[in-house]
């Protein structure tokens, strides 16, 4: 997998089982497991997508919540595989540019080979 798939603390929000103290300890022992960076990057996506549920191992008591935050991990790398990524042109809304310049804006990246033809390709939400 050459793209970098993120997890990020706001991720773990929806577990409301865990204190926010426990998810931030659970996000932290996700980083000293090797399982992310301190950036948040997943270092290893195949682990997530096709390894087994029972060698995914924490230091963090997370009671019951344990196998949901693999499925979480494991979804969103599902995700990533298989959703084209998006770009909202809505952030560029702030900038003084008349439609044209917003158009070469959004296909600038493809054109200069920072995405190339085997990326998934940007395309506009909605």
């Amino acid at each position: 997998m050459d793209a970098r798939v993120s997890f990020y603390p706001s991720d773990l929000a929806g577990f409301a089982e865990l204190t926010e103290a426990h998810r931030a300890e659970l996000y932290d022992n996700l980083i000293y497991n090797g399982y992310l960076d301190p950036s948040g990057e997943v270092l290893r996506p195949t682990f997530f997508a096709e390894g087994d549920a029972s060698a995914f191992a924490v230091n963090v008591d997370l009671g019951d919540a344990g196998p949901a935050v693999w499925t979480m991990l494991r979804d969103r790398i599902d995700r990533f595989r298989g959703d084209p990524l998006t770009l909202d042109p809505a952030i560029f809304d702030d900038l003084p540019l008349d439609e044209r310049q917003r158009t070469d804006l959004l296909e600038s990246p493809r054109f200069n080979g920072y995405i190339p033809p085997s990326c998934r390709t940007f395309r506009r939400l909605g």
